[in-house]
Parts: C-alpha cells; sequence; structure tokens
C-alpha cells in the first residue's frame, strides 16, 4: 500500500477498496491537518502537534462522516491503465468492503481508523489545508477545502467538498505522489440516505 499508513488513511482506503490483496489491510480515512492561517508547518524529522483551526474544521467533519452511517464510492487507476471502482459502507462503528462483486467486513472499525488518523498527524512532516471557496455537490451547499500532506515517501494533495448544513463531507480529490512507485488520482464520494450493512 505504497506508504499509505503515514498519509491520508482515505488513501489508504482508496487503495484497500481497489482489491482483495488489500482487504485486510488498515484503512483509515482521515484528513490532514495544519498549520496556522493555513500555511505548511516543516517539522524536520518531526510530527506535527498542533492542529490550527481551519484544518481542525477538515478533521472535524471526517470525524462526523465516520461516525455518520455512509456509502462511499472511490474511483482510481487500476494495474491495467483503467480506472478502477471500490465501495465501503460504514455504519454503527463497523466498516464493509466490496471486493469483486463480494461484500465483507473490514477488521478495521470506525474506533480504530480514529486511532489511526491521530499517528497518521504524528508521524506527517509537513501538514496544511486552506479554505478555498464554496460549491455545490448534488444541488448541496458545500465549503470547498484544500489539504497538503508530506512524509518520508509520500506527498499528497486533496480538495475536500463539506457540506454547509450537515458538516460532512461530499466527496473529496485526492493526488498522491509516492516517489519511485509513482503518481495516482483517487476520487471519492460519499452517500448518506438508507445506509445499512450489507451482511
Amino acid at each position: 500500500m505504497i506508504g499509505m499508513r503515514r498519509v491520508f488513511g482515505v488513501m489508504a482506503t482508496a487503495m484497500l477498496l481497489s482489491g482483495a490483496a488489500g482487504a485486510d489491510a488498515s484503512a483509515a480515512p482521515n484528513h490532514a491537518s495544519t498549520a496556522s492561517n493555513g500555511g505548511a508547518v516543516g517539522a524536520g524529522g518531526f510530527g506535527v502537534s498542533v492542529v490550527d483551526p481551519v484544518c481542525k474544521v477538515v478533521l472535524d467533519a471526517n470525524h462526523k462522516t465516520l461516525d455518520t452511517a455512509n456509502h462511499m464510492y472511490t474511483d482510481r487507476p487500476g494495474g491495467d491503465g483503467k480506472r478502477t471502482t471500490g465501495e465501503m459502507i460504514t455504519v454503527n462503528g463497523e466498516r464493509y468492503i466490496q471486493v469483486r462483486g463480494a461484500w465483507r467486513k473490514s477488521p478495521m472499525t470506525v474506533a480504530a481508523q480514529k486511532a489511526q488518523e491521530e499517528e497518521n498527524i504524528k508521524d506527517a512532516k509537513v501538514l496544511s489545508c486552506k479554505r478555498v471557496g464554496d460549491d455545490t455537490v448534488n444541488g448541496e451547499a458545500a465549503t470547498v477545502y484544500t489539504e497538503h500532506t508530506e512524509n518520508e515517501d509520500t506527498k499528497s494533495d486533496g480538495k475536500i467538498w463539506v457540506s454547509k448544513s450537515r458538516g460532512l463531507i461530499l466527496k473529496e480529490e485526492i493526488d498522491l505522489d509516492s516517489g519511485d512507485a509513482g503518481k495516482q488520482h483517487v476520487g471519492i464520494r460519499y452517500e448518506y440516505g438508507n445506509v445499512k450493512a450489507p451482511i
């Protein structure tokens, strides 16, 4: 999973959803954070320990999303050069992954994911985010944020749409640069209506 443990966990989820090989690995959707006034914090070999107010909004939206029943859809490059889609359902603190058309329960619970988020933040060398404007997603008003993170082997840039009325994440677009392992673009969207455990 190319350095995913210490990058945005949401990208780990996207990698996880790509196939059975990652189906039992940890997926920790997380939205890293950071520096005052939306600027990046460089911490050398040390992690970032303080989350600024702008990034706290994104982290809070992520936690609320994890605590709310949702159906997540991902779209990312596949091994054959074609796009690969995936699905994950979060409900009652549990996560369910669809692998090759079949649903199975993930060993990574919501509580475990939240703990992984804390580790991701501590391990990051650079974390930053900004509010960049307003938009709508399927007719729902959203505030748009960008975020940037770097660790020892991976850099990523994300764009997150947070519902103005519900405080939930509606969609995300993430560009991941894993150095020699290559670059990829991951798209994620969330649905919240009538979500039930698939098994």
